[in-house]
């Protein structure tokens, strides 16, 4: 399986239906309540947000399957509890395309 990250997802979430890999959670997360919430100003998480990052081409690998990742009020969350936004070397490095989902109105 290509998708070890959907756990993070079912915390408030119905799932029934899901895609399988975390890349596709995009629209799935929006006809369930999420906004897209914008990026191009100073962002500051709130407990709950999504993150669903893109595929990509890494250094060594290609990233097909994405990745998403909630944020716990606290820290990003995925399937791990990780250091920082960006989950891992080739994300830092290559900052692969991502959107911000959250419940609630747009901002």
């Amino acid at each position: 399986m290509t998708y070890p990250d959907g756990e993070v997802v079912t915390y408030h979430n119905n799932t029934a239906g899901h895609p399988v890999d975390a890349k596709d959670y995009n629209n799935f997360l929006k006809v369930r309540g999420r906004q897209v919430v914008s990026t191009s100003q100073v962002f500051r998480p709130q407990k709950g947000d999504i993150a669903v990052f893109r595929d990509f081409q890494g250094d060594k690998r290609y990233h097909s399957a994405g990745h998403i990742q909630m944020f716990n009020g606290d820290r990003w969350i995925s399937d791990f509890r990780q250091n920082g936004f960006w989950v891992g070397g080739d994300y830092r490095r290559h900052h692969p395309s991502f959107v911000i989902l959250r419940f609630g109105r747009k901002e």
